[in-house]
């Protein structure tokens, strides 16, 4: 061959290679061409090989290191360089620059410094947002992507892609099994309030078994900088506390929130990796500065019960109670509200020692557990039936075995205190909820003392009159008025009446709306025959027709606990039905639409909390609150706990709570805030735009 002609035979090897050169980056579907770099080879992947007008597209960088060599994750550590992504779309000159959703890192402790890497082969994936005006076109991406790989040298990379998605019907690609594989070694939110205090102590209330198993911990910061990576991270817990100091690089106190991943290891070896935001707030230093808070919480939400819609009917019982001691002397007012706080505290202290008893067998009980029970709901509705007949004179009540004095007065007392916690239990009053998460997740000593506090609130305006005897003055005198009052106040007892058959029917089960109504039907006639024995009684009656009516009300009770059993055999709930308006709550649900950075509503609520309902009907089902979630895309989440949930309890349990309502609300980004247990649309939009903001 001549020289002329080797020449032109270089001359168009040439072109050629500089041609391949150029279009290693073409692709023809779902994965780039790949880019052979010293010690890396990379590419671009794609989730779904088409453009389905979706706002937004998830590819990954996917890196194959050699055996040695490594790359970084979001905050290196000591030494290093994470990775960064930019795009531009069909040869927009805007730049776009997504986040990664980094999966978990390893630790690499050498030479004294701590980093943070990732080996082998390495898939950073990232969403990446389509602005709408190319969200039904053929989409050209162009990215461009820098990170560090490190052995004994470290070697900067910058390489560029392209990458086609053509409009079409989206349908997964193989990559997509990789991808998503990187999605799930990401951390999962942590949902348990933890905290940080200014001098670096990460800490959180041992409220649940999370930690139970824990044999050491760690903290990797997501901001550079922040820790001395050299120094331990000393883990210590107690029954109470959870904590972590995190040896801080400055000396000046932490003026803002940090986030990052815990690290928790068990006694098997097994390390759970959980993401979490911890907020800045001081320590408790004193367990018995804590327990005065908690049982002054419970005082107060004691105090409060007595305003609550569910205690109404046993308040107005009280009232009338109450409105009789405008002509006693001082002594019968005193026994008379100290008979009352005595029940109260009795019926207390037989929770607070079930709950002690339970625990201690190593089983779990929640606040309202008993308006779970349908059977519970059944003989509540009668109980509070048959008093309203009484108040309404459909027939007396004598306490026979007591002396014709004020001892049945007293006795009356006593009872109504046991009915107006038993009554009580359901509700949550603002500062309870902490106080009731303490109390059922404490020792048996401070679960008592915080219980006992709760009663003494519940109790503490009656207790009023026996200390400051001049309010006594304020009791209007008996007369006339006294006996249409007494009979008034039926009709709230009535009302609570409905309001439990409505729960009842709330659990779907129609053979115990049955027995609830064929019941109060029986009662109804054993009122009557009662009254009537005890009306002719006082004129002559004959023995017969005592007997004859002492007989049917023994069948009567014996037929309605009969109608309980049988009830409790047959009865069976159905399935909830799905409202398109909400989602129903599970904790995969909520985790997969924080991965998804979807701001989520969660309404912890039940049927039997008429809490809930009032906040329900007031605050979240009004216009104004839906129209604002519609328009912030808020995906709103009901967790129903009218039957007893073992995950909406765990739920419960990692916010400090063991009762509803709670209401909480997760930002797309950063932490969730929980809402108060009292609402109004303008309460609920104000706490999401402080959080937004």
């Amino acid at each position: 061959m001549t020289g002329t002609g080797l020449n032109q035979v270089r001359f168009w090897i040439t072109i050629l290679l500089v041609v391949i050169g150029f279009n290693t980056h073409v692709i023809w579907g779902k994965e780039s061409d790949k880019i052979f770099k010293a010690h890396v080879e990379a590419s671009i992947i794609s989730a779904s090989d088409f453009n389905d007008d979706v706002d937004r597209s998830l590819l990954a960088l996917k890196i194959k290191l050699e055996q040695g060599w490594h790359t970084y994750w979001l905050n290196p550590g000591d030494a290093g360089d994470p990775a960064s992504l930019q795009v531009s779309i069909n040869h927009d000159r805007k730049i776009i620059f997504p986040k990664i959703e980094w999966p978990v890192p390893k630790r690499l402790f050498e030479k004294g410094l701590l980093s943070y890497i990732y080996d082998g082969e390495v898939i950073l994936p990232f969403y990446l947002h389509i602005p709408e005006s190319y969200r039904a076109k053929d989409l050209h991406l162009h990215i461009k992507a820098t990170w560090l790989i490190c052995a004994n040298i470290c070697v900067p990379v910058q390489a560029e892609f392209t990458i086609d998605l053509p409009k079409g019907k989206i349908n997964q690609a193989n990559e997509a099994i990789l991808i998503q594989k990187s999605l799930n070694n990401k951390p999962m939110p942590l949902q348990h309030n933890l905290f940080i205090t200014p001098n670096g102590k990460l800490w959180g209330n041992k409220t649940d078994s999370l930690f139970d198993q824990v044999q050491d911990a760690w903290f990797m910061p997501e901001r550079l900088g922040l820790i001395d990576q050299d120094q331990k991270q000393h883990f210590k817990i107690n029954p109470e506390y959870f904590e972590l100091k995190l040896p801080l690089l400055s000396k000046k106190p932490l003026d803002q929130s940090l986030a990052g991943i815990l690290a928790l290891k068990d006694y098997n070896g097994k390390i759970h990796y959980w993401s979490i935001h911890p907020i800045i707030k001081k320590k408790p230093v004193s367990h018995i500065l804590n327990l005065f808070l908690l049982i002054s919480s419970a005082f107060l939400g004691g105090c409060l019960l007595n305003f609550m819609p569910c205690v109404f009917p046993v308040i107005a019982m009280k009232l009338l109670s109450l409105s009789r001691l405008g002509n006693k002397n001082r002594a019968y007012q005193y026994r008379s509200c100290l008979s009352y706080t005595a029940g109260i505290l009795s019926s207390f202290t037989g929770i607070s020692l079930i709950f002690i008893s339970l625990r201690w067998m190593g089983k779990q009980i929640t606040w309202g557990f008993q308006f779970q029970s349908v059977s519970f709901l059944i003989i509540l509705c009668w109980l509070l039936f048959i008093i309203a007949l009484n108040l309404l004179d459909a027939f007396t009540i004598n306490f026979s075995f007591y002396s014709r004095t004020n001892s049945s007065s007293y006795l009356s007392d006593f009872l109504t205190g046991i009915l107006a916690v038993l009554v009580a239990t359901p509700c949550t009053a603002p500062f309870m909820g902490i106080a009731v998460a303490a109390a059922l997740n404490s020792s048996a000593e401070k679960t008592f003392f915080i219980f006992i506090g709760m009663g003494l609130g519940l109790s503490f305006p009656y207790l009023l009159l026996v200390f400051i005897p001049k309010l006594t003055r304020f009791l209007p005198r008996p007369g006339i008025w006294m006996e249409i009052l007494k009979q008034f106040l039926a009709f709230p007892l009535l009302l609570s009446c409905v309001w439990l058959v409505w729960v009842i029917y709330q659990h779907d089960q129609s053979i115990s709306l049955l027995t609830v109504l064929l019941g109060c039907v029986l009662i109804g006639f054993g009122a009557w025959l009662l009254g009537k024995n005890q009306l002719l009684r006082y004129k002559t009656a004959t023995r017969v027709f005592q007997r004859v009516s002492s007989i049917t009300l023994i069948l009567i009770f014996i037929l309605l606990g009969g109608m309980i059993t049988e009830m409790n055999l047959v009865q069976s709930s159905n399935e909830t039905v799905e409202n398109r308006e909400y989602m129903v709550f599970s904790l995969k649900n909520v985790q997969q639409l924080q991965i998804d950075h979807k701001a989520v509503f969660v309404n912890m609520t039940a049927s039997w909390c008429l809490t809930c309902l009032v906040n329900d009907k007031v605050a979240l089902s009004n216009r104004k609150v839906r129209d604002y979630f519609h328009r912030h895309h808020i995906q709103y989440v009901i967790g129903d706990w009218t039957h007893h949930n073992n995950e909406i309890s765990r739920f419960l349990k990692q916010f400090g709570r063991e009762g509803v309502p709670l209401y909480i609300y997760y930002p797309a980004y950063g932490n969730p805030r929980v809402l108060p247990q009292i609402l109004t649309p303008d309460l609920v939009i104000k706490n999401i735009e402080n959080v937004k903001n």
